[in-house]
Order: structure tokens, then C-alpha cells, then sequence
């Protein structure tokens, strides 16, 4: 029973989290964007390490229940195939997001761009690992452990992952990265290996903010 209850303070933790960090906004706006770039990287990891911590000190399991565990070559050949159908869908959408008449992720990706590459890449890195443990290994396991429906886990996760883009990249971009980020969920439910979705997810936002700015005309 007391486990229960750590792992409710635990899903406390990642779906209660970002929302605090939008709430303090006030304390960090002034910043300039990298400014606010450095603050939200310092903020997801710190998250997410308190998370590790609880899972291995509350909790009292393996980082394996989580889907941390070693990755091996079919798992990588699994991202790396994520990877090109999760592009092929954020780029397909595109024309979608314009008939609809909202701000697609190529926005986003700009502004991104205009940040030093040290920081990009410290974004990518922090998004890909950070996520995958909050979202996709933590949410999914946990919720499923708890009520014992592996449906619900995957929606509750897949919903808080969607809205927790929605402040940067706006309707029509977090509609884009939900999308893609369906195969990532297919990725997870296939392998049960979060490594192999963060190698997905690194890809995904390598090429999106440090190839593709240099290609995008600049504003």
C-alpha cells in the first residue's frame, strides 16, 4: 500500500510538473530565449532525476520497470525505422496544419535555430531522454500497474505528452508532434525498451534543431 502511494506521488510528480513550471513563468520571463531555454533544460532534469530517485529509493524497484534496460541491435533498427516514420508523418501534416490555418512546427524550429548549437544540442539531449522517462517509461508502466488497463495508461500519457507541447509550439504544432509521437508509442508497446525510444526521439530532434534551421529561409 505504501508503494501505491509513492507511485501516485510519483505520477503527481510528471503530470503536475510541467504545469508548475508554466505557472512560475512570471519568476523567469524577463530572460531572453536562451535565457529561457537554459531554465526549461535545468527544469526537465531536475524532474526527471527526482523521479529516478523515487522510483529507486520510494518505490523501491529496478530502473527496469520502466523499460530501462540494455538495448540491443533489433531494438536500434526498431528506432531508427520509428525515426523515418515519425518524420514522414510530421512533414506529410504539414499541408494539413496550413489549410487549417494554424502555425505548423516550422516555427517553432526557427526560433530554435537561432539558438547557440551548444544549447540546441543540450535540448535535444535533454528532450529525448527526459520525456521518453517521464512520458512514455514512468506514465505508461505505472498507470498500467495500477489500474491493470494498458489502454488508459497509453492515452492519460499520450494526452499529457500532447499538452505538454502545447505552450511552445502552439495547436497546429503540438497536433504535428502528437501524431508523430504515435509512433514512438508503438515503438514503446513493440519493445518495451525506452532506449530505443529515446535513440527515436534524438534523431527526430536532431534533425529538426540542428540540421534543419540551416535549410529553413531565415524571418
Amino acid at each position: 500500500m505504501q508503494r501505491r502511494w509513492v507511485t501516485v506521488a510519483g505520477l503527481l510528480l510528471v503530470l503536475g510538473g510541467r504545469a508548475a513550471f508554466h505557472f512560475a513563468r512570471p519568476y523567469y520571463s524577463h530572460l531572453e530565449v536562451t535565457g529561457r531555454a537554459w531554465v526549461n533544460v535545468a527544469f526537465a532534469w531536475g524532474l526527471t532525476l527526482a523521479l529516478l530517485a523515487l522510483i529507486r529509493f520510494g518505490e523501491r524497484l529496478p530502473l527496469e520497470s520502466i523499460g530501462l534496460r540494455r538495448m540491443n541491435r533489433r531494438d536500434a533498427w526498431w528506432a531508427f525505422a520509428a525515426f523515418l516514420a515519425g518524420g514522414a508523418i510530421i512533414s506529410g501534416t504539414i499541408p494539413l496544419i496550413r489549410a487549417l490555418g494554424l502555425r505548423t512546427v516550422e516555427s517553432g524550429v526557427q526560433t530554435l535555430g537561432q539558438l547557440p548549437i551548444e544549447l540546441r544540442v543540450c535540448l535535444v539531449l535533454t528532450a529525448g531522454i527526459t520525456e521518453e522517462i517521464r512520458y512514455r517509461g514512468y506514465l505508461i508502466e505505472r498507470v498500467h500497474a495500477l489500474s491493470g488497463r494498458l489502454g488508459l495508461s497509453v492515452v492519460i500519457s499520450y494526452l499529457a505528452f500532447v499538452a505538454a507541447h502545447l505552450p511552445f509550439w502552439t495547436l497546429g504544432g503540438a497536433i504535428q508532434i502528437g501524431l508523430g509521437s504515435l509512433v514512438l508509442y508503438a515503438l514503446y508497446l513493440k519493445r518495451r525498451n525506452l532506449p530505443a525510444c529515446m535513440l527515436m526521439h534524438v534523431l527526430n530532434d536532431a534533425l529538426a534543431f540542428l540540421l534543419i534551421p540551416g535549410l529553413l529561409p531565415q524571418r
